[in-house]
């Protein structure tokens, strides 16, 4: 069974290469067609071969005969073979083999222990720091991708700033910068950061430049991570400017208000207990469904088209964000009572309905816990908070924040504030980042 198992790999590795030899030749042809230097450079070898061939013609004697000879013995395979060896040359990296190599040493392999194929490697665009390595995944996704993020920072000697699916299912964009990049440690807020555009909010600064998050894109948000991660410091800054764009910031805290003191309770919706968070509740569902009534009337399909509607029935919406620093506690019901069993039934329930409905209406939570599972997040709830943000975290965590191991990977265990973000529609989908950090006044 073992060498009919071993025998199986060999053909399958043999069958693979032959593919890939094939793949490769057809993506030189293909660049051949597209750019015409290519086609000029092999135009400039049969020219060549042809005025050697003119030139032994012309030669007298003995020595010219075995001349022409060799010429022919040598020049026509010649003639095929230094063309396919240039498209072959052309349709990747000549370092393929070696990255792929580098990447089997690691154990970054499908079923069949074949490492990925790397098929081309170009500058961002967007910023030429950051090089871009596509690869064909044969058969590896985009979470064991992630789960393997150090090492494939060790085997290619490059900082990964960004993994994530490329064109389809088969193929990987892995973003890298050089090894020497390094986030610094603690990144200062000053009030001069403060975007124009209303719904944008800073979160922090990773390789590639500023992230952020758009509450005309983004409707929710789970915030993960380990006690001392951050977690708090950065939901912080998120409602902060969330209140400084003038939009509805109502927090539910669960900790006594530590967190959230004097300043936010002048300046925010803030409640510290069951009954006054319910009575918040009833009135965001309310203003839900007032908003429901306006945007059908003004026919809009949400806040965004709402607000630039010339004939809405009254005046612009503006966003609300709801957040719990803590909802575990929230949440739990162990050693309640019946009737405070109820009360947390209710709240879940209506919070669902925001979770569900709001993202059209620009109502946005924000959910914060140290381990976002189904024991402390309902579940109708969790899979609507699709923008994930993890700080520190352990391989388990990541996993149940993520849904794979980045966190754990990618984020070093002494650095508080550093975080990671899935968020496609922001085009952040894996992205490292270190997040402002807020004076302690707020």
């Amino acid at each position: 069974m073992y060498h009919s198992i071993n025998d199986k790999r060999r053909t399958l590795a043999q069958e693979t290469s032959v593919e890939q030899t094939a793949r490769r030749f057809g993506r030189g042809l293909r660049k051949v067609v597209r750019e015409p230097w290519r086609l000029l450079v092999l135009l400039a070898w049969e020219v060549a071969l042809t005025v050697l061939r003119l030139w032994a013609r012309g030669r007298t004697g003995p020595l010219a005969v075995v001349g022409r000879a060799l010429l022919v013995l040598f020049l026509a395979p010649l003639a095929l073979a230094v063309p396919a060896v240039l498209c072959w040359a052309w349709g990747g990296p000549l370092r393929a083999g070696q990255v792929q190599r580098d990447l089997l040493r690691v154990g970054l392999v499908n079923a069949a222990g074949e490492p990925p194929v790397l098929l081309d490697v170009h500058k961002d665009p967007d910023n030429t720091n950051i090089t871009v390595h596509r690869f064909y995944s044969r058969g590896i996704p985009s979470a064991v991708w992630l789960d393997h993020g150090l090492a494939i920072q060790s085997a290619l000697n490059v900082t990964v700033t960004k993994i994530y699916e490329g064109a389809d299912n088969q193929h990987i964009e892995l973003h890298t910068a050089p090894p020497q990049s390094k986030l610094p440690v603690e990144l200062p807020w000053h009030d001069r950061r403060l975007p124009v555009n209303h719904t944008i909010i800073l979160l922090g600064e990773s390789l590639v430049g500023p992230v952020e998050l758009d509450f005309a894109k983004t409707p929710h948000v789970l915030l993960a991570g380990a006690t001392g991660s951050g977690k708090s410091e950065l939901l912080k800054l998120i409602l902060w400017q969330a209140s400084s764009h003038g939009m509805g910031v109502y927090i539910a805290d669960f900790k006594g208000g530590l967190d959230f003191g004097r300043w936010w309770q002048d300046t925010c919706h803030v409640c510290y207990d069951m009954d006054t968070l319910l009575v918040m509740l009833d009135d965001l569902s309310a203003d839900l469904h007032s908003r429901m009534e306006l945007l059908w009337a003004a026919d809009c399909a949400n806040i965004e088209e709402y607000n630039q509607c010339e004939d809405r029935p009254s005046g612009p919406l503006r966003h609300i964000v709801f957040a719990c620093d803590e909802a575990a506690e929230l949440f739990d019901k162990s050693g309640m009572s019946k009737a405070d069993k109820e009360k947390v039934e209710q709240a879940t329930r209506k919070l669902t309905t925001i979770a569900r409905e709001g993202r059209a209406l620009g109502i946005h939570l924000i959910l914060a816990t140290q381990r976002p599972d189904a024991d402390n997040i309902p579940g109708q709830i969790r899979s609507n908070l699709d923008t994930r943000i993890c700080g520190r975290a352990d391989k388990n965590l990541s996993v149940v924040a993520m849904g794979n191991g980045a966190a754990d990977e990618l984020l070093p265990k002494d650095v508080p504030g550093r975080f990671i973000i899935n968020d496609r529609t922001g085009g952040t989908d894996g992205t490292v980042f270190q997040a402002y950090h807020m004076k302690k006044r707020r």
